[in-house]
């Protein structure tokens, strides 16, 4: 469950970057893809509270990361 909400609240957090961003005036459009420096960044981020999250509520790190989500279910970009 942890890993589940984790990796959906990552396409959240990498959707609303992408706005925000834009709005900042930093890109072109409000999308960030998924190969970019940025977004590597960001799920890391994630990855690294989720960890901390799953070893408080369960005592042990996630078992499935981002990218097991990304190679079982086809996502996109677009926000």
């Amino acid at each position: 469950c942890l890993d589940r909400t984790n990796t959906a609240q990552f396409a959240i957090g990498k959707c609303v970057l992408g706005h925000q961003l834009y709005a900042l005036g930093l890109i072109e459009e409000p999308v960030i893809e998924f190969d970019s420096d940025c977004v590597r960044l960001l799920e890391g981020l994630y990855e690294d509270h989720g960890d901390t999250l799953a070893l408080q509520y369960g005592g042990s790190q996630l078992v499935h990361r981002i990218k097991t989500y990304r190679k079982t279910a086809p996502w996109s970009s677009h926000g």
